[in-house]
C-alpha cells in the first residue's frame, strides 16, 4: 500500500483564570490518499532466476476492505470540527518540575465541512509532574495516562490520532507514545496509554554564554487497544522501557535522545521536547 496524507490544523484557545483554563476551538483538513496494490504487475525473479511479470496478490487492506472491517478504503477527505478544553498548572510548560496538565479533546468528522466521513473522536489525557526532594536533587518524577474513543465510522487512516490540545500525535508505537514499537503499531477504536519517566537533572553549565543542563531519563511506556469502552481492562498491556538524554539549551529548549526496547523491537529516536 502507499499512502499520502497531508493535514492542515487551524485552532484558537482562549486564556482563562491567568492560563490555568483553555478552551479551545479548531478545524481539521486531513485527505488521504490510498493506493492499493492488489492485482498490480511486478517485476519478479523465478526459481530459474529468470525475470518475469507477476501479480500482486490480495494485500491485508484488501481483504479488510472486502470484509468490511474497516472504512476508508478509497481514500478521501476527513475534516473534522475541534474542540477542547485544558487545565494546566505546570510551573514551567517546556520542561516542568511540578504540575499538572489535563486535556479534554473531540474531534467531529462531518460532512458539513466537506468531509466524507462522519464520526466522533473524545479524548481524556493527564499530565502530572512532581519533585519529591528539591532540595537535595533535581529530580522530577513525570506521569501521563491517556484514553481515547472512537466511534465505527473513523477511516482506518485517521484511526491512529490523539487529539492533544497542544499538539495533536500519532501512535499508538513510537517515539512520542510507545518507544521500542514501531510507529502505529496498534490502532483500535478505544485506545489507552501510559508513560512514566524519572528525570534527573545531574549536571549544568554554560558554553560560549549558553546555558546548558543535562538530564537522565529512565521510562516506562505501557498500552493497549481495546474493541469497546466495555472490554477495557488492565490485562495484556503492551509494555516498553528504556534510557533517556535530554538536553535542555537555555531552559526552553530540549534536545531528546531516547532508546527504547520492547518485546518485538528496539528504537531510538533523536528528536526536540519531552515526549509529553
Amino acid at each position: 500500500m502507499m499512502f499520502e496524507r497531508p493535514l492542515w490544523i487551524l485552532s484558537v484557545e482562549r486564556s482563562l483564570l491567568g492560563g490555568i483554563l483553555r478552551p479551545l476551538f479548531g478545524l481539521g483538513f486531513t485527505h488521504g490518499g490510498v493506493t492499493d496494490y492488489t492485482g498490480k504487475t511486478s517485476d519478479a525473479t523465478n526459481a530459474a532466476g529468470s525475470t518475469v511479470s507477476a501479480p500482486n496478490a490480495p494485500t491485508r487492506l484488501r481483504e479488510d476492505c472486502d470484509a468490511h472491517r474497516i472504512k476508508g478504503c478509497n481514500g478521501g477527505w476527513d475534516n473534522t470540527l475541534r474542540l477542547g478544553l485544558a487545565f494546566d498548572t505546570r510551573d514551567f510548560e517546556p520542561d516542568p518540575n511540578r504540575g499538572l496538565f489535563v486535556d479534554l479533546a473531540a474531534d467531529f468528522g462531518t460532512q458539513y465541512l466537506a468531509s466524507n466521513f462522519d464520526y466522533a473522536r473524545v479524548m481524556l489525557a493527564a499530565r502530572g509532574y512532581v519533585s519529591p526532594i528539591p532540595k537535595k536533587a533535581d529530580v522530577v518524577l513525570a506521569a501521563r495516562g491517556v484514553y481515547e474513543v472512537q466511534s465505527q465510522g473513523v477511516p482506518f487512516f485517521s484511526m491512529d490520532t490523539f487529539p492533544f490540545t497542544e499538539d495533536p500525535r500519532t501512535g499508538m508505537g513510537g517515539v512520542r507514545t510507545l518507544r521500542g514499537f514501531a510507529q502505529d503499531r496498534f490502532v483500535g477504536h478505544v485506545m489507552a496509554l501510559t508513560n512514566y519517566e524519572i528525570r534527573y537533572t545531574f549536571a549544568n553549565t554554560r558554553i560560549l554564554g549558553q546555558r546548558f543542563a543535562f538530564i537522565g531519563v529512565p521510562f516506562l511506556d505501557m498500552g493497549r487497544t481495546f474493541d469497546s469502552v466495555r472490554t477495557t481492562s488492565i490485562d495484556k498491556w503492551k509494555r516498553a522501557e528504556g534510557l533517556g538524554f535530554r538536553v535542555a539549551w537555555n531552559l526552553a529548549t530540549i534536545v531528546m535522545i531516547d532508546y527504547g526496547i520492547s518485546e518485538e523491537d528496539t528504537g531510538l529516536y533523536i528528536n526536540f521536547t519531552h515526549i509529553f
